[in-house]
């Protein structure tokens, strides 16, 4: 996943997933954005925003041993 912020433009983001892993994106408004990765035993969240026309990103990760 790339992110990028520019001041008064909308998140621009790109979702490439490796292979046997699947993406479900939900944008939230124009400076956000999350999106969910998976593959068979684990789930990666990736939320993005843009502040002040720079990207900030959290991430949590959780598996089926979890």
């Amino acid at each position: 996943m790339t992110v990028t912020c520019r001041r008064g433009d909308p998140i621009d983001y790109s979702v490439n997933p490796a292979q046997d892993w699947s993406a479900q994106v939900n944008e939230r408004g124009s400076v956000e954005v999350e999106v969910k990765l998976r593959n068979d035993s684990t789930t990666i969240e990736v939320h993005a925003t843009c502040v002040d026309g720079e990207p900030r990103t959290e991430v949590s990760e959780k598996s089926e041993d979890d």
